[in-house]
């Protein structure tokens, strides 16, 4: 680890010379590089005497969704703490605090059970929280106008012709196990919220569903962790929705 204490900047650890409200930040911390590849952004550690907090950079600028996301959901949810976000020369910054917990593609043996039924309690508050004021939308019909971009004509109208009437709540966007933290029986917390806002609550479940079977194996997770996660969410499912937003999803990624 390199400390930043007596530099002036940040530079050296980096690569490039940060924003100066950033060097302060930095001031006095340790600075590591996380190796996070389920992020486009690059992901860095500050340990210092105030606790430990994490800085996103992400080239080309970004980062302004989540900043407002996680201001917006005002500690309602266990979700990191926003603490300083900037933009300067072509990049965006975040810094945020920690929150506690194990992704859940880490976790091994019998605590997977009560991991994946924590993930799907949470997806319930997260659904539940009042979306009043909320700073973004996503509607389907704007998801589908991103993929007609790529895809034939066929699949367009197929696309559309299967489109389902949304019921929007405030989602995560992009609820897969590396962004859900547990500490032991408990929620840690949820992270990586650059995709939330209003959308349909199939969005979550297609995604943490496709989340278990990329991590956990296809056959366990039709057999044993997707009913686990509706059973949590308390909802028996609407398998032509949820296939849908699968698709939507996977076109997307």
């Amino acid at each position: 680890m390199g400390e930043l204490g007596g530099a002036p900047t940040g530079k050296g650890k980096l690569g490039f010379e940060p924003p100066s409200e950033l060097v302060d930040l930095m001031r006095g911390c340790e600075l590591r590089r996380l190796e996070y590849y389920e992020s486009d952004a690059e992901v860095y550690v500050l340990e210092g005497e105030g606790g430990r907090r994490f800085l996103k950079v992400v080239e080309g600028g970004g980062l302004m969704r989540e900043w407002r996301v996680l201001n917006w959901i005002g500690g309602r949810l266990p979700v990191p703490e926003p603490v300083w976000f900037g933009a300067e020369a072509g990049r965006g910054f975040l810094v945020t605090g920690e929150v506690e917990g194990t992704p859940i593609y880490l976790i091994e043996g019998d605590e997977r059970e009560e991991a994946v039924a924590t993930a799907a309690g949470a997806l319930r508050t997260i659904h539940s929280l009042s979306p009043g004021g909320c700073p973004f939308a996503y509607p389907i019909e704007e998801k589908v106008k991103t993929i007609e971009e790529k895809i034939s004509v066929d699949d367009e109208t197929e696309l559309r012709a299967e489109m389902p009437t949304e019921e929007p709540v405030f989602t995560h966007g992009d609820y897969c196990l590396p962004n859900i933290l547990v500490a032991g029986e408990k929620l840690g917390g949820v992270i990586d919220w650059d995709c939330g806002g209003l959308a349909d609550p199939y969005v979550d479940l297609a995604w943490i569903i496709g989340s278990l079977e990329y991590n956990f194996g296809e056959s366990e997770t039709r057999e044993v962790w997707a009913p686990l996660v509706l059973d949590g969410y308390g909802i028996e499912a609407d398998e032509s929705r949820l296939g849908y937003y699968r698709r939507i999803n996977e076109l997307l990624d």
